[in-house]
């Protein structure tokens, strides 16, 4: 019984002792708003998917796993009905993200720098 103690004694001492092992967390990382610019097409639920399109598209030129809308930040989609009457003009907005396990160098984004289009 006595070893045994000894033994769970030993064991906790040298987890205790143990040097602590560097945690790598995922981060975030975004890039300045993009647009989709301003599409049209006959029904709302055309504009929306085509626009959402052109944005991957756009967030795609920073690297393929920019072109996520679901983790994007500030998103928004907005359609109104053409002037014309017939139709929809739909745009997409978002600042495209990426989830990296290692952080890079922070570059500071300028929060006044305008959406790219």
């Amino acid at each position: 019984m006595l070893s045994r103690s000894l033994a769970a004694a030993g064991i906790a001492a040298a987890i205790v002792l143990s040097p602590p092992q560097p945690a790598n967390a995922a981060v975030k990382v975004c890039r300045n708003a993009q647009s989709s610019g301003i599409v049209a097409a006959e029904t709302e639920l055309a504009g929306k998917k085509l626009a959402l399109e052109r944005w991957s598209a756009k967030a795609r030129t920073f690297g393929g796993s920019f072109a996520n809308w679901g983790i994007a930040n500030h998103k928004m989609v907005k359609c109104v009905k053409a002037r014309s009457g017939r139709g929809y003009e739909c745009i997409a907005v978002g600042a495209p993200c990426v989830i990296q396990q290692v952080p890079p160098k922070r570059k500071r984004l300028d929060p006044k720098a305008p959406i790219e289009t």
